[in-house]
């Protein structure tokens, strides 16, 4: 599959956007069958709610060169979600947010599991184990909270979804950091 970028349909869809419009742009990953981001697209997200691809299908160092520029040309935020959250926007908690969130991810929940160990320069066994560490003190809390065990289980299972997908996506679109624990 090309990830070559279409300059032509990018330039129609940019020319087609009606910038006063425009809340944000995002650099957005898209997932394979076999749950792996395949390649990236730029979507422009509308006042109304409603969201649009600008590029039909480009790599992540497109998709990032494309939402930059355009963020400055038209004033507008950009939002990459394929980079690792920045330190400070982390908690030093392993339980950052209460259990009604699960349902409503944000940045942070679940995430949690993968940056901070992604910007460590962890390789992909020696994460599992943090991961697989932090999971199982992540269930016990729930239970120590009062949380029914299957109820806790299934949040654990959400955790473990959003956190193995997060992990997949920085190693995909982001360098391995130098440094290692």
């Amino acid at each position: 599959m090309s990830t070559t970028l279409n300059a032509s349909a990018l330039s129609r869809n940019v020319k087609r956007t009606q910038w006063k419009n425009v809340e944000r742009l995002y650099v957005n990953a898209v997932w394979s069958q076999d749950g792996v981001p395949c390649y990236f697209t730029v979507d422009v997200a509308y006042h109304t709610g409603s969201m649009r691809c600008l590029t039909p299908r480009c790599s992540i160092d497109a998709a990032r060169r494309i939402c930059a520029t355009l963020g400055a040309i038209h004033d507008v935020p950009v939002r990459d979600w394929t980079l690792p959250a920045p330190p400070t926007l982390e908690t030093s908690e392993a339980f950052p947010l209460p259990f009604g969130l699960l349902d409503n991810p944000v940045w942070g929940y679940g995430w949690h599991f993968a940056d901070r160990f992604f910007r460590d320069g962890l390789d992909r066994d020696q994460w599992q184990g943090a991961f697989l560490n932090l999971l199982r003190m992540n269930l016990e809390a729930h239970m120590l909270q009062g949380m029914s065990a299957e109820r806790a289980q299934e949040e654990a299972d959400k955790t473990a979804r959003i956190a193995r997908d997060r992990w997949l996506l920085l190693t995909v679109a982001n360098p391995k950091p130098e440094t290692a624990r």
